[in-house]
Parts: C-alpha cells; structure tokens; sequence
C-alpha cells in the first residue's frame, strides 16, 4: 500500500513539473514570436525600399561648372528604374524645353547628345559650351501611372584667359636668358594642362602625368602659373611664343633677339658692358617708347664706329 501511495505522487510530481516546463516554454515563446513578426515586416520594408525606384544623389550632382569650350556632362544615375523614362529639361520661362528622352535626342543644336549607360545613368552632355548654355537643367523620372521623381542641375560657364607676365613684346640681347612666365585663370578650375608653343611647334608641357611638372602652381587667388626657360638666346629664338591652356583663350608674346656686338656696346657703356643694359618689355601701345630707347642706345654707336653702319 505505501508502494502504491509512493508511486501515485511520484507520478503527480513528474505531471506537474511537465506542466510548468509546458507553460514556461510558451511563456519564453510569446514574446520571440512577436520579434520574429516585427523583424519580418523590417525586412520586408528595406526590400521594398530597395526596390523603389530612386535618383543616386550620391552620383547626380546637383552644380556643373566648366570652361567656355570644354565638355559639359549632366549626370542623373536612376535605381530600379523598371518600366519608367527619363528626360532631361531646361527650365526656361515661360515653357521648359524637352531636351532629350532616354537615349533620344530632342533639339536641333547638334551641340547636345543623350547618353545612356546600363539603362541606369542618364547624361545630357553638352559640347563646346558658351555662357548661353547656363542654367538650370532638370532631370525627370516618370512611370506608367504618372508618378515621377525629378532633380535640378545648375549649369555654370566660365571664361578662362591666359597672360603672359612679360606683356606683348619683349626685347632681349643675344646671349642672354629667355624667360616667360603664363598666368591662366579659370575660377576655382584647375586647367587640365598649359603648353607653350613657338610657330606651333611644342616646347614645354606642363600639368599631364607624362610631363616633368605634373602639378601645377597656384596662388591665393586660384590663379595657375607655368614658366618657359631658354639659356644662351640667339636670333634664331626671334619670334611669337604661345601659351596655350587645356581651354579656353591662349595668350601670345613676341621675343626679339637683339644682334648687337658686345665689344661696340662696352665701348659705349664702359665696363658695365652687356651686363648693365637691361632687357626692354613693352606692349603694343609703347612702340614710341621702344623706338626712342633703341635710338638712344644706337646713336653713340654710330659716333664712335660709322663705318660698321653706313
């Protein structure tokens, strides 16, 4: 009798210790249930959001700024675009023009080209750009049932103009050293590289990867420098150098190499010789002064040896 008794409350025991493990485990399963359900429809909503269709503003800038001449490229770079068209407008008053649909252009300056890249980035390049073409450009993303996305564009067109420091001309003794100094200024642009040419044959280039000065210098204004250098002159270095930048207006100086005999100038000048005579740098609205120095300079020449002149 005590065996029975002591098995049927063992046996109570074993049932209510399952029956409390039972409602613990549902107790600890509730509320993992609801994170479960919460976590389910988070992820269903970054997969939603991953799927809209979106304009990269990471990849569209919204300001463009380029020289007068070079090439303009508004880019608009479209995810998920599915079923849905881009266009590109210029915000005029009082009506917006349609400048291009996809990859179809829709205007008559040739100047302006669609381009579409893996059906995702939209670019309306723009070339040889003139201030005209500034403004503001919008890019449009429509669907099927009237829903778009649009970004603005703000296109800006500046001048870039070259001066070489030493003016339009340049009078220089045979012997001596040449040396040219060009000022570009473009904005806060960096130009892509200046050159310097003479009767168009090549002489210096500067600021590309394959030339001795890739890195152009630069003032506090942004303004860019290169300088053009030729030891030991002589008449055959005569003649209109150019400095040419990547874009925009080249600037142009003429050199003239003197041919004048050291013995005759030192006789004149005394021992200061060739040394003492400083190089004449005019423009084109001094002539009168250059003709006059030059004068002053040759006549006690002519004194002292007539001969060598008449």
């Amino acid at each position: 009798m005590d065996r029975i008794n002591l098995g049927l409350l063992l046996f109570i025991s074993s049932c209510t210790s399952v029956r409390n493990d039972i409602r613990s485990v549902e107790k600890d399963r509730q509320p993992q249930t609801i994170f479960d359900h919460y976590d389910l429809e988070h992820q269903l909503s970054l997969i939603k959001a991953a799927m809209a269709t979106r304009i990269d503003e990471d990849r569209s800038p919204e300001s463009v700024t380029v020289v007068r001449g070079d090439t303009a490229m508004l880019v608009c770079t479209v995810i998920n675009i599915g079923d849905k068209s881009v266009s590109w407008l210029r915000l005029r008053e009082p009506i917006p023009q349609l400048m291009s649909l996809n990859n179809v252009t829709n205007t008559l300056n040739t100047r302006f080209k669609a381009i579409v890249s893996d059906w995702r980035e939209f670019v309306l390049m723009v070339r040889n750009t003139v201030p005209e073409d500034e403004g503001r450009y919008q890019c449009q993303v429509s669907g099927p049932q009237h829903t778009s996305l649009s970004k603005v564009v703000t296109l800006t067109v500046i001048d870039s103009m070259a001066e070489i420091l030493q003016g339009s001309d340049l009078y220089l003794d045979q012997g001596s050293v040449l040396e040219l100094v060009c000022r570009v200024t473009s904005g806060q642009l960096t130009p892509a590289f200046i050159l310097w040419k003479k009767e168009n044959k090549i002489l210096k280039f500067d600021g590309g990867e394959t030339s001795q000065v890739r890195v152009l210098e630069k003032d506090e204004k942004g303004r860019h420098f290169s300088s053009l250098n030729i030891q030991n002159i002589s008449q055959e270095d005569s003649g209109s150098y150019v400095c040419q930048p990547a874009v925009g207006v080249q600037a142009q100086i003429t050199v003239h190499v003197l041919d004048r005999k050291p013995e005759l100038v030192q006789a004149v000048l005394g021992e200061g010789g060739l040394d003492e005579v400083p190089a004449l740098t005019v423009s084109s609205k001094s002539s009168e002064v250059v003709y006059t120095s030059f004068l002053l300079l040759v006549y006690p020449l002519l004194l002292v040896y007539p001969s060598l002149y008449f």
